[in-house]
Formats: C-alpha cells, structure tokens, sequence
C-alpha cells in the first residue's frame, strides 16, 4: 500500500514499477533482470513487444518491492547504457483507462510519474 502523501501511480501489486525507456532491441528480459538484480528488492522486468510483430517495443518495465530500491535504480540507471543505447529510467505511470497493453503488467503506461507526488 503506498505510505501517505503517495499517490498510486507507480505502485502495481505491492510493487513500485520502474518505466525503462530508449530500450535498445538487443535487450531482452533476461538482460534487463540482470541488469538491475544488484537491487535485492527487484522482482521482475519485462521488455514490451510490439503485439503484430513480437519485437522489442523500445521500453519496459522493472518492478521493486521497496521504493528506496526503485528510487535508487532510477537515479544511478537514467542515462546509462543497457545493450547498445543509453536508457531514459524513471517512475512508471498508471495509465488514464487502465488497459494493460499485451505482455506487460496490468494498467501500467509509460514513465515520468512519481509516486511521491500528488
């Protein structure tokens, strides 16, 4: 449940959910969990695919247990390079109709939301 003054839009299941952006296509959910394992709280990752083709649709999205985890994986990845591209990291956004696009956690958008804001 978020603490008070956090609004929803991060958390998914008890989870605090991470939006990784400019995501090369060599990276792969595998590369992407082990990319952020080193945060013991991680506990999952999934690459978005392009429902028609099955690529990689360029984002995903890493789920935490503990925000300051979360909080710490977004300030030390944003800018870095997983695969062959630097990636945009930041919070996930809850999208406005709620509608899981395929593969990808339910109600989940893109990023730039902050949980700690209202």
């Amino acid at each position: 449940m978020p603490g008070q003054g956090m609004t929803t839009e991060a958390v998914n299941a008890g989870h605090f959910c991470v939006f990784v952006g400019n995501v090369s296509p060599d990276v792969d959910d595998e590369l992407l969990i082990k990319t952020f394992m080193a945060y013991k709280s991680c506990s999952s990752a999934k690459v978005a695919k392009d429902a028609a083709t099955g690529r990689p649709g360029g984002y995903g999205f890493i789920s935490f247990r503990d925000r300051a985890d979360a909080e710490a994986a977004i300030a030390e990845w944003d800018g870095q390079v997983i695969g062959q591209k630097p990636v945009r990291v930041d919070w996930a956004k809850q999208r406005s109709n709620a509608a899981a696009r395929p593969g990808m956690p339910e109600g989940l958008g893109q990023g730039g939301g902050d949980p700690g804001r209202a």
